[in-house]
């Protein structure tokens, strides 16, 4: 249990739902298993938990995008133009890994704000990952 009244419970349980992986969070807001602990409140608490996650998160998300425009000295239509430039690549890579560590975004989210395939950011992800070791 989250708190011992059930205002303090949701209010803990809604800080609980904001720090987790948004995959994650979402199998668990879904059902989960019979294992899992189950959600504390009503449908509206659920949605309105999850919304409050998604405003909290595309605004930093925002920011990352702006900051490594800055950086990098490109725009942010460049980032979704369908070109293949390298450079592109590794900077949505740079972005997406930013997103997921500080659970911002997942890959899916950042691949959908760039006009890419999960698939494919994940490989420029991982392709930049091992540059860096």
């Amino acid at each position: 249990m989250f708190g011992r009244t059930q205002q303090a419970a949701r209010r803990y349980y809604s800080q609980f739902v904001q720090h987790k992986q948004p995959d994650e969070l979402t199998r668990r807001l879904s059902g989960g298993s019979d294992a899992d602990d189950g959600v504390l409140g009503d449908d509206q608490f659920v949605l309105n938990a999850l919304n409050r996650r998604r405003t909290q998160s595309s605004a930093d998300i925002e920011d990352l995008v702006e900051d490594a425009c800055k950086r990098h000295k490109v725009t942010r239509d460049d980032l979704a133009s369908k070109s293949r430039d390298r450079r592109y690549s590794r900077i949505r890579a740079e972005i997406g890994i930013a997103a997921t560590e500080k659970n911002i975004a997942s890959v899916t989210e950042v691949a959908r704000l760039f006009n890419r395939s999960q698939p494919g950011l994940s490989r420029a992800m991982s392709r930049l990952r091992d540059s860096l070791i």
